[in-house]
């Protein structure tokens, strides 16, 4: 049986197998990965994240935690651009700061979809404009 390798982060420098990343000039990826380092097999949810990163949200004004919000997103987007372009020969099949809509948390990595070519976005209009004129008979 193969042993799971989990991501880690010490101090500067992120090591995910054999590969290392240093994010020291990365201060932002560098408390997102440290947060999600902590237990990478668990998702984290937004809240989570904001009282990591800005503290209580409960005092800012509506208009600010909406700023927090695009802050948060653009920071997880970001991050994830890094690590992909950094670690893209062994990490192909990884996603890094994956969301998951059903749960409305974000896993720090997840395995890719294969997608077939069914999935694609022509056999998918192909596929609505098959039963759209399938009804209309």
């Amino acid at each position: 049986m193969q042993a799971v390798c989990h991501p880690k982060l010490n101090q500067n420098t992120f090591m995910w197998k054999s590969k290392k990343v240093d994010v020291s000039s990365y201060p932002c990826t560098k408390e997102l990965l440290s947060l999600f380092c902590k237990n990478p097999t668990e998702p984290i949810c937004k809240n989570t994240i904001t009282q990591s990163l800005f503290g209580n949200v409960y005092r800012f004004s509506p208009g600010m935690r909406r700023a927090i919000d695009h802050t948060i997103n653009k920071r997880l987007s970001r991050a994830r651009s890094l690590l992909t372009s950094k670690l893209f020969i062994d990490t192909q099949d990884i996603e890094w700061f994956a969301y998951d809509r059903h749960l409305q948390k974000w896993w720090l990595y997840k395995p890719r979809f294969n997608w077939s070519p069914a999935h694609t976005k022509e056999n998918s209009l192909n596929a609505a404009l098959t039963e759209v004129s399938a009804a209309a008979q």
